[in-house]
């Protein structure tokens, strides 16, 4: 091989990992343009999240045919953009109605939150098909959030809001 061709070899060489290593800056007059960017995040806050009341969290040999789960937060009846999820241990989605009041009077055992909680909103009722025995349910709540992860700008975030276990 000759000295030049040797040259010529090793500069374009270099040359390719430097632009593969990202060592090159684009000249801002070249035209090329900038990485993708999300908007300011929106001005409405995070849920908080909500407070599972009954069953209350932690509750064991809850009725299979227990009717509802009853939370107080930011979900409201009729609100659109966050989610209540109540799956199995294993992942198995619980099919739920449509958030409804909570009924009066409230259900026992009741759970409330602590003074100290940020807790807005009222009781709000999600009711439940007949549920399987034996088995740990979990409580979520799911909603969109900015996310500032050009192009996504959005994401689904997931909220634990408790747990039960149902009994024979």
């Amino acid at each position: 091989m000759r000295y030049s061709h040797l040259i010529a070899a090793i500069t374009c060489l270099a040359a390719s990992v430097l632009a593969a290593c990202g060592g090159g800056q684009a000249d801002p007059s070249s035209g090329a343009s900038s990485a993708p960017t999300c908007p300011p995040p929106p001005t409405i806050p995070t849920p908080v999240p909500a407070w599972l009341d009954y069953p209350p969290n932690g509750t064991a040999n809850v009725s299979v045919n227990v009717g509802a789960v009853i939370e107080k937060g930011v979900q409201e009846p009729g609100q659109t953009g966050l989610a209540i999820t109540v799956t199995t241990a294993l992942g198995a989605s619980v099919p739920l109605g449509a958030a409804t009041s909570a009924p009066s009077p409230l259900p026992s055992p009741f759970a409330t939150p602590p003074p100290t909680y940020p807790i807005t909103g009222p009781y709000v009722a999600i009711p439940l098909p007949t549920l399987s025995p034996n088995t740990v349910y979990n409580i979520a709540d799911t909603y969109s959030g900015w996310a500032n992860n050009p192009p996504q700008c959005s994401t689904q975030y997931s909220q634990p809001v408790g747990s039960f276990t149902t009994g024979q």
